[in-house]
């Protein structure tokens, strides 16, 4: 099992989900290694989706391979 963490920056600006479950952001959850993780990114009301990982994906939607523990970012700018 490896731990992963959501963060999203800045604080509140949006809402991240994995495999369709909204994930709290800044909390360490449990994935099995060698899996694959569906990463959503939701903006909330006047923000919009910038990347993952700082340019790590570009896209709303991506996968993540899980190899070990991460930590991962999305970030969200304000309109």
């Amino acid at each position: 099992m490896a731990n992963i963490t959501l963060i999203v920056n800045p604080e509140n600006s949006g809402t991240v989900r994995a495999n369709g479950n909204v994930m709290p952001a800044g909390v360490a959850v449990q994935f099995e290694i060698g899996s694959t993780i569906e990463l959503s990114a939701e903006p909330a009301d006047g923000f919009e989706f910038l990347n993952w990982n700082e340019g790590e994906s570009f896209d709303a939607d991506w996968q993540f391979e899980v190899v070990g523990d991460a930590t991962i970012k999305a970030d969200f700018s304000s309109l």
